[in-house]
């Protein structure tokens, strides 16, 4: 199944950014990769758009509001909920207290990051795969709900 929607990648080293979009563009999927540098500017982004997303790749070490801040955040906001966009972290951190952190912030995935392009490439596609065959409530109640007035 074909989900709809960019994939929002957050992370604040630009480099990183840019290697996870070149792996995502060799997938050849229809979806637009936005890269966003920081939580913050993610968030608001996320708050004022309308659009369905297909999932949130992000880094849990962060400065200013890191991964699990921005989580909790969007755990706060009743339209983004509805919105049922998985939230994945990928992180260099194996750390149990990272992993307990984020699992208890109720997000759908953590994955440490590899090293080389192919593993990156293999893990994205792992990742695509399993979401675009997940089943979630978003098309159906836009479609009948463009503007939920009373979610905000």
């Amino acid at each position: 199944m074909e989900k709809i929607g960019p994939i929002i990648l957050i992370d604040d080293d630009m480099e990183d950014l840019e290697t996870y979009k070149l792996a995502f563009d060799s997938l050849h999927l229809k979806n637009e990769i936005l890269l966003f540098q920081s939580a913050e500017v993610a968030l608001a982004y996320l708050k004022i758009s309308i659009d369905p997303c297909f999932f949130i790749l992000c880094d849990i070490n962060m400065p200013k509001m890191n991964g699990i801040e921005l989580r909790a955040e969007l755990n706060k906001e009743n339209f983004l909920s509805l919105k049922s966009i998985p939230f994945l972290f990928f992180s260099t951190s194996s750390h149990i207290s990272h992993i307990f952190s984020a699992y208890n912030s109720s997000i759908q995935g953590y994955f440490q990051k590899p090293t080389d392009f192919k593993d990156i490439q293999l893990m994205f596609k792992t990742i695509v795969s399993y979401w675009g065959s997940s089943l979630i409530p978003v098309p159906s109640y836009f479609a009948e709900n463009p503007y939920p007035k009373n979610v905000r």
